[in-house]
C-alpha cells in the first residue's frame, strides 16, 4: 500500500494527514492528496485514478490547514495554505480548493 492511500495517524505522509478532497474525476472514488515532495512543484494527485492538479508558478508553498474544513458542508474539503514567491507580492491565502475561485484558479488540471 501507497503512502496515498495508508490510513496510519500519525504519518506525516499518510492519506489521513495528506488528503485534502474526493477527486473531481466523474466515477472515482478516490482522494485528492497533497504531494509534500513535489516541492517546488506543487501539486495534488488522486489516489486512485491517474488525475493530478499542480499549482501554478506563483505558488512558493501549500500545506494543509490541520482540523479545518469547507464551510460548505457538501463539500467537507480541509482547508489549504497557500504561500506566493516573493516576487508575486500577494498575501498568503486560506481556503477550499473546491468553492473559492481565488484559490482554484492556482491549479492547473
Amino acid at each position: 500500500m501507497g503512502c496515498n492511500r495508508c490510513p496510519h495517524p500519525t504519518c506525516e505522509h499518510s492519506l489521513i494527514n495528506n488528503g485534502v478532497c474526493s477527486c473531481q474525476v466523474n466515477s472515482c472514488n478516490g482522494r485528492m492528496v497533497l504531494d509534500a515532495t513535489s516541492a517546488p512543484k506543487w501539486k495534488l494527485s488522486c489516489n486512485v485514478c491517474n488525475f493530478v492538479s499542480v499549482f501554478t508558478d506563483m505558488v512558493k508553498g501549500v500545506s494543509i490547514s490541520k482540523d479545518e474544513y469547507c464551510e460548505n458542508e457538501e463539500c467537507n474539503s480541509r482547508l489549504l495554505k497557500i504561500e506566493f514567491r516573493e516576487n508575486q507580492n500577494k498575501r498568503p491565502l486560506k481556503g477550499c480548493i473546491l468553492c473559492e475561485d481565488e484559490i482554484a484558479e492556482l491549479l492547473e488540471n
